[in-house]
């Protein structure tokens, strides 16, 4: 925050005088308005981060914590300065939470004060260069006001109920509000960090100070850093001196120059951008090459993720969503359970139409989807809880999915694609900075996948050669075990690893499962639990490390309702379970643009297929129809790999079943021509009304035909819309077919139809005399008797 005193405002007033005498004339009236340059020099230390999440669920880091950043020229000491908070609209004053600082900040360096009690959840900070000796500053994650002051001593201030004096402000050298502060730099605050594992976060490196919190900061995830955090890149490398005459404007005021500023900082008043970011270190995995088109269209599509930190990290459960450019948004894949990415290694998600074997420049996908992503759209990475982003690029400036500035959509059908730059490495937070143009000029798409070799921000690239490793589940106790009785598994990996400590593996297949993390040894035990009888199969996979390939074994467990002494022997090998595959959701009369083609019309029909069984199923061969030998000529499915508990949906668009909206039936039908999977209804009495299997976690669970459409998600009867109509406020039912000239309908359904086709009506009421309709927009003439 900047401040100005007597002096600078003689010294401000010096340099009016001195341009009018030197001849530049402050233009007085007609003078043209310039935009602010997007950075700006800054002469002081600034609050480059705040998190305060620290510790909570979800959180990435077990502490809250402020940093700072020296943007100047010059080492700057902060002995005898302090951090201090206020609560974002409270009462409280800044006095009641201050955090003494020491030593100095040298140019383009940060500087980080870990803040209140520790939590049970997260990382731990880097090494602090400042802490809360009294562990009682705990910062609200998403609204707050934090102030850097040249004082230890408290402000008996709050800006908002207790507003700061003259001499409070003076000692602030840099505020930040957020969220729903009331006190705060510039038009409003910086925005709210919506979660705990969210951030407030100065842009470009913490260089960009306007004095406007909404315009400097930005949310996004925690990346604290310290005094030993390099490479050191000062902002006068972001920065040069451009000054230009159409730069200046006759709106300048001293209350845009600052107490500590000096004639060093002023270089003919402006800045301009010259060169490009330096890389952040990265804190998660990263949308690293992708495109919406290719040299065959739209099924040329992919998504390329790439793990640029030094660590591996857990991807099971990820999901890809896609926006269009209106800014709705919808799921396209899952990520399959057990997915680790190493340091340097990529995952290659891919069209299920891609030319090959879903395979990109000959590149096979590790992952396929069905419904395309619109060109003027945007993609985003998920975590499971299908809620928190971790990263999103955008093609038009509707899409939800976006940072800062967009790139362009591709229209023409060539090899091409959009890569990130620094080998996927530079992350800006803004798409048209951080990614360039692959096309015909530079060598087309470069994607890799799960096989490819390890590729390092520095560019180096090392074979993979993953050592081998042997999973055992050497003890499920006890076997045979009682419903709801725990059973004890315990698990060894072996390998040539002198050490196994933190490695993880997913034990499943119980009713309960659970997750191991490995002793030094490669050993660990969890508890699990069955509530059904009969024979179990138990599943312990070894996600692997970064040196280590994963692997897996499986053991047979029995649950038995009468406790008995086990026979030493190995229980028989039961026969390999069979595929299961279902009709989990279908919508027969959409309300909505789910297929995302921009017109809501009959392909929005969908239907979802649901793998309920324990092993994959490939939908080569198996056929969607409606009613046996009437209808719609049957679909058949393309190969489509479901992974148990995966989902599939297929619109009308692709298909080209019509479901009646008057009643229909919906069935799967095995390879071999056997019904699979079959359900009829009778009317579809309104606008995405959706017919669902609730729970959805068999497979072969009762109808509901309240649901609410979730197309590729869990089955759900709550939402937003459809609301099914309330006594006689509903839709007139006609269960007719929905694919008749628009004429018969008036003809047969009311107002005019007079329930034509209901036979009970006119037995009941009698004919009437003949009533000619009104005119209708058809050929043919309406008369209802």
């Amino acid at each position: 925050m900047e401040h100005s005193k007597g002096l600078w405002r003689g010294l401000f007033l010096i340099l009016l005088i001195t341009a009018l005498c030197g001849g530049l004339a402050l233009p007085i009236v007609s003078a043209p308005a310039y935009a602010a340059p997007q950075m700006q020099t800054v002469a002081h230390l600034v609050i480059s981060q705040v998190y305060g999440g620290g510790g909570n669920s979800g959180a990435p880091y077990n502490n809250d914590y402020v940093e700072l950043f020296n943007p100047t020229n010059a080492s700057v000491s902060v002995n005898g300065w302090s951090i201090q908070y206020a609560s974002a609209t409270g009462t409280g004053l800044f006095s009641a939470d201050v955090i003494p600082l020491s030593g100095s900040i040298s140019s383009g360096q940060y500087y980080l004060v870990q803040l209140g009690p520790t939590g049970s959840t997260g990382n731990a900070l880097p090494a602090p260069d400042a802490t809360d000796t009294t562990g009682a500053t705990n910062i609200a994650a998403s609204n707050g006001k934090i102030v850097l002051v040249n004082t230890t001593t408290g402000l008996a201030c709050n800006g908002g109920s207790t507003p700061c004096n003259p001499s409070d402000l003076a000692s602030i050298i840099d505020l930040v509000g957020y969220g729903s502060a009331n006190f705060f730099e510039g038009s409003k605050a910086a925005p709210r960090p919506p979660n705990n594992s969210t951030a407030v976060i100065r842009s470009f490196n913490g260089c960009n100070d306007t004095n406007d919190n909404s315009v400097d900061f930005a949310t996004g995830a925690p990346k604290p850093r310290n005094s030993q955090f390099g490479p050191i890149s000062t902002c006068s490398s972001l920065l040069t001196a451009t000054a230009s005459a159409a730069n200046l404007t006759a709106t300048a005021s001293a209350a845009n120059l600052t107490a500590t500023a000096s004639a060093v900082n002023l270089t003919n008043t402006a800045a301009a951008l010259t060169t490009g970011p330096t890389t952040v270190p990265k804190q998660s995995v990263v949308i690293s090459e992708f495109r919406t088109r290719g040299l065959n269209g739209s099924n040329d599509e992919f998504i390329e993720l790439y793990n640029p930190t030094s660590n591996w990290i857990e991807i099971s459960g990820w999901r890809i969503f896609a926006s269009n450019n209106s800014g709705n948004t919808s799921a396209r894949a899952t990520i399959p359970g057990s997915t680790i990415l190493r340091p340097g290694q990529h995952y290659l998600i891919t069209n299920n139409n891609a030319s090959g074997p879903y395979s990109i420049a000959g590149v096979p996908g590790n992952l396929t989807y069905g419904t395309g992503i619109a060109d003027k759209g945007g993609i985003a990475l998920v975590r499971a809880d299908s809620k928190t982003i971790v990263d999103r690029v955008g093609m038009d400036p509707g899409s939800a999915y976006k940072e800062g500035q967009i790139l362009a959509p591709f229209t023409t059908d060539i090899d091409q694609s959009y890569e990130r730059k620094q080998n996927g490495c530079q992350d800006t937070n803004d798409n048209a900075v951080d990614f360039l143009l692959r096309d015909q000029t530079n060598g087309g798409s470069n994607p890799h996948n799960y096989s490819s070799d390890f590729v390092y921000c520095d560019g180096t690239t090392i074979k993979q050669q993953l050592i081998t490793t042997t999973t055992s589940i050497y003890t499920d106790s006890p076997d045979p075990s009682l419903p709801d009785q725990k059973v004890t598994v315990k698990v060894r990996v072996t390998g040539s690893s002198p050490t196994w400590k933190g490695d993880k593996v997913n034990v499943t297949g119980a009713t309960n499962d659970c997750s191991i993390t490995l002793s030094a040894a490669g050993t660990g035990s969890c508890l699990v639990r069955f509530t059904q009888t009969g024979f179990k199969i138990i599943t312990a996979k070894f996600l692997g490390d970064t040196r280590h390939a994963g692997s897996s074994d499986i053991e047979y467990h029995q649950v038995s309702s009468i406790a008995y002494t086990p026979i030493p022997t190995r229980p028989p090998t039961p026969r390999p379970p069979p595929p299961l595959v279902g009709i989990n959701e279908f919508v027969p009369r959409p309300g909505h643009d789910w297929n995302n083609d921009g017109v809501v019309n009959v392909g929005d029909e969908y239907i979802e297929l649901l793998n309920h069984g324990v092993v994959d199923v490939n939908l080569s061969g198996y056929s969607l129809d409606d009613e046996v030998n009437v209808g719609s000529s049957p679909y058949r499915l393309p190969s489509v790999i479901l992974k148990p508990g995966e989902r599939h949906v297929f619109y009308g668009s692709e298909t080209g079943l019509l479901l009646g909206d008057g009643g229909d039936g919906v069935r799967l039908l095995k390879p071999n021509g056997q019904l699979a999977d079959a359900y009829n209804y009778t009317v579809a009495r309104y606008p995405d009304e959706s017919y669902c299997r609730l729970p959805d976690n068999g497979g072969l669970d009762d109808w509901n035909q309240y649901c609410f459409p979730t197309p590729g998600l869990q089955n759900s009867l709550n939402g937003a819309a459809p609301i099914p109509p309330q006594g006689n406020q509903g839709e007139t039912l006609c269960p007719i077919a929905d694919t008749l000239p628009r004429d018969f309908v008036l003809a047969e359904c009311p107002p005019f139809g007079n329930n034509i086709w209901n036979s009970a009506y006119w037995d009941k009421f009698g004919w009437f005399d003949e009533k000619t309709l009104p005119e209708g927009p058809g050929k043919w003439p309406l008369f209802a008797q």
